[in-house]
């Protein structure tokens, strides 16, 4: 689905877009970034402990006192805040309303003031803004999109807390084609405890993983894997680095529950 540049004006929309599957999502155009109203792809990737929590935080809006973050239960999201200079309304990054809790969802991040931010950074560092993270609040105001919108196009200097979807599960299967069986894609280490698995590499050739990844940036889900990503359950298997890396061996399909780095403070 398309999505906007912030703080841009796109034309009209049409009443839907259809998608790679062919169905049509009913979308609609205000101040040039792209409500989706399908609902479908946020929905699986969502629990309903986050929601109710998002919920809770944007009925306490009102209150400017409290933090949108401490509504959020730390299992699910990561927060942190990056500080930006606007140039002229605009921060360099498509993004998408979502409206179960009223953040600005990264879509696509381009020339600008946040790829600047990033390049500030080292490459693996985790306060570099992502594809699906969320910006939930702005210059003090969160809970309510609209008013994200207007003070990004508004205040020059922007304070914004971001979130990040701290675990995130995927399933894939292996399959052979005529050169063998597809790679994993993965380069992986044991944890000091060994209850755990660090992901080290995740490879740029072919892969399950790349495949993987690929397609959840497609669709803007928070489910990409990351270099220092750590697994921490493989098919039901928990707390035993030995027996995860041999389920990720040997079963022919995969569900891998991961959990991302928490990013560091300044």
């Amino acid at each position: 689905m398309a999505s906007s540049e912030l703080g841009q004006e796109q034309p009209e929309e049409p009443a839907g877009a259809r998608g790679e599957d062919g169905r049509l999502t009913p979308v609609l155009d205000i101040d040039g970034v792209i409500i989706d109203l399908g609902g479908t792809e946020d929905a699986a990737a969502e629990d309903s402990a986050m929601a109710a929590g998002a919920r809770a935080g944007a009925m306490a809006s009102a209150s400017p006192r409290r933090e949108p973050s401490v509504y959020f239960c730390p299992s699910y999201y990561h927060s942190f805040e990056i500080r930006v200079l606007s140039e002229n309304g605009c921060l360099g990054v498509d993004v998408r309303i979502s409206r179960f809790d009223n953040t600005l969802k990264v879509d696509k991040v381009k020339e600008g003031p946040i790829l600047r931010w990033n390049e500030s950074w080292d490459k693996d560092d985790e306060r570099g803004v992502r594809n699906a993270d969320k910006i939930a609040c702005v210059n003090g105001k969160f809970g309510n999109y609209n008013e994200l919108l207007q003070v990004v196009r508004s205040d020059r200097y922007l304070d914004m807390t971001i979130w990040r979807r701290a675990e995130y599960r995927i399933s894939i299967s292996k399959f052979v084609t005529a050169r063998g069986e597809v790679p994993i894609g993965l380069r992986l280490a044991k944890s000091l405890d060994d209850t755990k698995l660090a992901v080290k590499e995740v490879s740029e050739g072919p892969s399950l993983i790349s495949a993987w990844n690929e397609n959840a940036r497609m669709r803007c889900l928070d489910a990409q894997v990351y270099a220092r990503d750590i697994i921490i359950e493989v098919n039901g298997i928990r707390s035993d680095a030995g027996q995860m890396m041999e389920r990720l061996r040997s079963d022919p399909h995969l569900s891998i529950l991961l959990r991302r780095p928490k990013p560091a403070l300044e």
